[in-house]
Parts: C-alpha cells; structure tokens; sequence
C-alpha cells in the first residue's frame, strides 16, 4: 500500500478525469448553475468558488481513502465497517442515478423544442426510444465511444461563457436576485448542497482512480487540479450568464440559447454536443440501473434485463413530462441535502484511516 506505483494514474490524468465525471449536460446547459448560483446575483461568484474548493478537497480526500484502505471499492471508501450505512447509500444512488436519468430525457425534450420548433413530447419520445434500444443492443461501448463529447463541450462552452461575458450588457456585481427560482435559501448553503449530490456519484468513480493512482502526492494534486477545474468551468459560465439575463431567465437551456444567439452555427455545434452529452448520460445511467438491478439473485424479474429496460424507460418518460426545469430544481437540491451525510461519512472516514496511510507518505 505505500509502494509507488510504476504505472497508474499521473496527477494530469486524474485532473482531467474528475471535471469528466462532475461536468455533465446539466451543468453543461447551465441550468443549474442559474439555480444554485445566478438566482443569487453577484453573491453566487463567492459561492460558485466555494463550490470549487469543496470539489478540490473532498475529491483528493475520497482518493486518499482509497490508497489508504487499499482499495477502489466505493462501499469501504464510504463506510467500511456499516452495512446498513452502505444499503443507505446503493439506494440513494440508485435512486438519484434514476432522477438524473429523467432529468436527462427531459432536457433532450426541451432541447429538441428549442432546436427544431416541434412538440417536446416527441423530442421525450424519440430520446427514450433511442436509450433505450443502445442498452439493449449494448449500451456501455457506446457511452465510451462518445467520451469525447464532454471535453469538447466543455470548451466551446468556455469560449462561448467568454465571448458572452465580454459581449453582454450586464452588470455581474449589480446582477439582479432570483430568490423564487433558487435551489436553495441561501447563497452559503448553495455550494454545500451543490457539492454534495454531485459526490453521492462522483465518488464511485474516484475511490478506484484513487487506488490506481501513482502516488498519494498524484492523488492529492490530481483531486486538487480536477475540483479547481470544475470550480473554474462553473465560475465562468456564471459569469457569462450574469451578464446576460434575459437568456438565463427565459430558456431551459441558457448556454444553448446564448449560442444560438451569438451564432446560428455556433448555436447548432452546441446544440448537438448538448444532445450527444445527454444521450451518453443517459445510456449510461439506465445501463447501470438495469446490471444494478440484475445483481439481486433473489428477485427473479431483475434478471429480464429487456423488460428492466422497457420498464424504466417508460417511467422515465413519464418522469420527463414534469420538466427539465422544475426537475433540476427539486431532484438535485432534495438528493443534496441528503448527501450531506455522504460528506459527514467522507470526513469521518478519512481521519479515521489517516494512520493507514501515513506508511504510504514516503512515495509523496
């Protein structure tokens, strides 16, 4: 456990891994950083930054965990010696990865209204139909056909978050409240929250990134670069939309509609990465509920992954019909709160193990 590895994860490879795993199409079409954040005017940059440096410390911490206990398995990383606090968890992420799923379908219907002028139900329909026949044919080669889609997005979303800050009209330090569409009651709590419902998944991927990382001096830069990264990303496509109010008050998607209105080109370039991102997620998150599932022996029904798939895609869509907007405002903030006591778990756990590792500080 304390010997550095000659192949792993470097610091570079974790840094660009961890802003993969957080920054999705609901970050992407920055809807809800308008809820957590933009609803707060200028106070939401301090609290935009707040979010940067939790993501920084609790991701090296989760990694950290992992080197010490000398495994990637999640479960332990969470809480290796309770049981009924791991049940707690697989069911608050696989009740989360299903609302992030909806919320998925959701947005691609209000994309496709945005984008092509028709009904959003057909746009619901079409998206679901689609997940749902790539999970059947084999969803998880697909989803990593299609890594590339997040990092592309991501920086023609930086550029345009540039281009929009420097084009637009508004003030960011005099930027109007909108405490009725905020996710929260207050700009401080905003961040914790926000942090908290993207670490119930994040830490998933991050405990076996940990374990295989090269060094806990890679572990602790790599956690710390990735959070600073994704804390950056938010801040500047905050900064964008504060400057540019009428397309974050009046669009589901405010960074698809500052493109389009920047550029029809630029418009439709976004539009699909958006669709391709959302696509990917939610193939993923519907292929990882159904082996999931599969995975209780003692409820047969599980083990017809086919009518699984049918099943969850139909209440799926039906979850879809509330809205992308209403549903990033309720399913997020609600899983955050509750996530909160993953946080409490991930500190508690990391003090806990901290004489583990102190072995392995000699490949620092």
């Amino acid at each position: 456990m304390g010997q550095e590895k000659t192949k792993g994860y470097g610091w570079f490879g974790i840094a660009m891994a961890y802003p993969g795993i957080v920054v999705g199409a609901g970050f992407a079409s920055g809807q809800e950083l308008f809820q957590f954040f933009g609803a707060f005017g200028g106070k939401g940059i301090f609290s935009a930054v707040i979010a940067g440096v939790l993501f920084s410390v609790l991701g090296a911490m989760c990694m950290l965990i992992a080197r010490n206990l000398g495994t990637g398995d999640y479960e332990k990383v969470v809480s290796p010696n309770s049981k009924l606090v791991n049940v707690f968890f697989n069911l608050l992420i696989t009740f989360f990865s299903f609302g992030v799923m909806v919320i998925m379908f959701a947005g691609a219907s209000s994309l496709f209204a945005s984008v092509t002028g028709l009904n959003s139900t057909i746009g619901a329909i079409l998206t679901v139909a689609l997940v749902a026949v790539v999970v059947l044919m084999g969803g998880e080669a697909t989803v990593k056909s299609f890594a590339w889609t997040i990092p592309v997005m991501v920086v023609i979303g930086a550029i345009m978050a540039v281009i929009a800050f420097t084009t637009g009209d508004g003030s960011v330090t005099e930027a109007p409240l909108h405490l009725d569409r905020a996710s929260t009651p207050h700009w401080l709590i905003a961040p914790f929250v926000y942090v908290s419902y993207n670490m119930i998944c994040s830490v998933c991927s991050l405990s076996p990134i940990g374990f295989e990382a090269r060094s806990r001096r890679d572990a602790v830069i790599g956690g710390i670069v990735g959070g600073a990264t994704i804390g950056g990303l938010a801040l500047l496509i905050l900064l964008g939309m504060l400057k540019n109010q009428t397309a974050m008050l009046e669009n589901d998607m405010p960074m698809y509609a500052m493109a389009a209105g920047m550029n029809k080109y630029l418009g439709w370039a976004y539009a699909l990465m958006l669709m391709i991102a959302i696509l990917t997620t939610a193939i993923a998150l519907l292929f990882g509920l159904v082996e999931r599932l599969a995975a209780y022996d003692n409820i047969p029904v599980f083990k017809n992954k086919k009518l699984v798939v049918v099943v969850i895609s139909v209440l799926g869509l039906f979850g879809s019909f509330v809205g992308f907007t209403k549903l990033v405002g309720t399913l997020y903030p609600l899983t955050g709160y509750i996530g909160l006591l993953l946080i409490i778990a991930l500190f508690c756990n990391y003090f806990r193990t901290q004489k583990m590792g102190k072995s392995d500080k000699k490949d620092a």
